[in-house]
């Protein structure tokens, strides 16, 4: 037992530095959180469940022009193009021509041509013309459309 206590008397600085450090690894693993996370998770394929994440501060990013046209070109390029064909609006179109139809006829066609059945026939082709159109589709040339292929769908 004596030689325990000599042991102590004469490595008490050495032990008591351990002590320390032991004691203060212990409680910084005590204070810490078990694991750390980040105050906004987020899960792949899954929406945002937070409010939105705003910076405290705002800042604007320049750019030339001929970049922004550039980017807008890009964009542009890359975007597929989608039309969609519904026959309720063909059936509302074709009821809001037939009048319109009959109206313009009666004001530009010559007597000598006004029949009833010459009008019908027309009239019966000028809406098969329009359906195959809208059927078929118009679509006005621009910046969008001006590199489409011409066997586009």
């Amino acid at each position: 037992m004596k030689r325990f206590f000599l042991f102590l008397r004469n490595h008490y600085q050495q032990i008591y530095k351990g002590f320390l450090f032991i004691l203060a690894v212990g409680m910084l693993v005590w204070i810490f959180p078990k694991e750390g996370r980040f105050k906004y998770e987020y899960s792949r394929g899954k929406p945002w469940l937070h409010e939105d994440l705003y910076a405290p501060f705002d800042f604007a990013i320049y750019k030339l022009e001929d970049d922004l046209a550039k980017e807008k070109q890009e964009v542009v390029q890359g975007l597929p193009l989608y039309f969609r064909y519904m026959k309720t609006d063909s059936a509302e179109r074709v009821a809001m021509l037939e009048p319109e139809f009959v109206r313009y006829w009666e004001t530009h066609i010559p007597d000598s041509l006004n029949t009833a059945a010459y009008r019908k026939k027309n009239q019966k082709a000028f809406i098969e013309l329009m359906l195959m159109l809208q059927k078929k589709g118009i679509l006005a040339r621009g910046p969008e459309t001006d590199n489409l292929q011409s066997d586009y769908p």
